[in-house]
């Protein structure tokens, strides 16, 4: 994974502002801190963040870098350009990795953190702007509507060319992925809505799909417009990982459908500490 660049961290440094930096989130690994919490998508300079790999000894950084640069990359190959012609997912660039050893990058950084920080690995990539709280509101009553089942369908269809994707196109696992609603980037980038990780099939692809968003569509529920939504997406699914695996051995082109499968016959059942419901994942947090 390359190095940021120093251009790339000159709004987390004390020389730019002597203000704090903004906490805006954290996670099983790191703590994540913009700039700015009011910085506009349209300003001149990219707005970015910075997730420290301070928050776990057992989970990597560098490696979730290396997986995010990967996914941008499989991106990238221009069977996914023909393949999902309606992709509405922006997967934030990344922009490099500060190694805690550069000294002269967090002497600059450190005085607009916390008391008692130190310098750590650091991933650098793409602010997502959140909606406004009002317009949260607007758009949880409109996807909630029952006469909007339409726009359910729409942001599954945004999940399942996404992990499509990431499974057969980039060949990772998906864990711990996160789908989020923001504001569009600017028209010098792209507009469209931002998003937000082989060998081993089973764990690697079954696991993930259990044990992140609890809103993934699901089979097993007893509701039947939940059912229709878990029938569509193995459809669409299925029917988008074909043409991804176009080109690829026989045995290769299997694994979409084990994969369906398996996810079907695990329901309710304990997997990895997870459980795989109905109704919700326990055991995730």
């Amino acid at each position: 994974m390359a190095a940021v660049q120093p251009n790339m961290i000159t709004q987390f440094t004390s020389n730019h502002s002597p203000g704090p930096l903004q906490h805006i989130g954290e996670g099983a690994c790191s703590s994540v801190w913009c700039a700015s919490s009011k910085s506009s998508p349209y300003s001149a300079d990219m707005p970015l963040v910075i997730k420290r790999e301070d928050m776990s000894d057992v989970r990597s950084i560098t490696h979730e870098a290396e997986m995010h640069h990967h996914i941008l990359q499989a991106l990238a190959n221009p069977r996914v350009a023909t393949t999902l012609t309606t992709f509405r997912v922006n997967i934030p660039l990344s922009q490099g990795l500060l190694h805690h050893t550069n000294s002269a990058a967090w002497s600059q950084i450190l005085p607009r953190l916390l008391a008692g920080y130190a310098a750590s690995n650091a991933l650098v990539s793409e602010k997502i702007h959140p909606f406004p709280f009002r317009m949260r509101k607007l758009l949880l009553k409109q996807l909630t509507a029952c006469e909007n089942r339409r726009r359910w369908r729409t942001l599954t269809s945004m999940w399942r060319d996404t992990l499509a994707l990431m499974h057969w196109t980039a060949k990772v696992d998906a864990n711990d992925v996160e789908f989020v609603l923001g504001q569009r980037r600017s028209d010098k980038i792209q507009q469209t809505l931002p998003c937000i990780g082989e060998k081993d099939f089973e764990p690697a692809a079954l696991g993930p799909h259990a044990m992140n968003d609890q809103y993934y569509p699901r089979p097993g529920s007893n509701s039947p417009s939940d059912q229709r939504l878990w029938a569509v997406f193995r459809e669409q699914f299925l029917k988008m990982s074909e043409g991804l695996l176009e080109g690829e051995s026989e045995g290769v082109k299997k694994l979409p459908v084990m994969l369906m499968d398996m996810i079907e016959d695990t329901k309710g059942k304990s997997l990895r500490g997870g459980l795989v419901s109905e109704d919700r994942i326990e055991g995730q947090k």
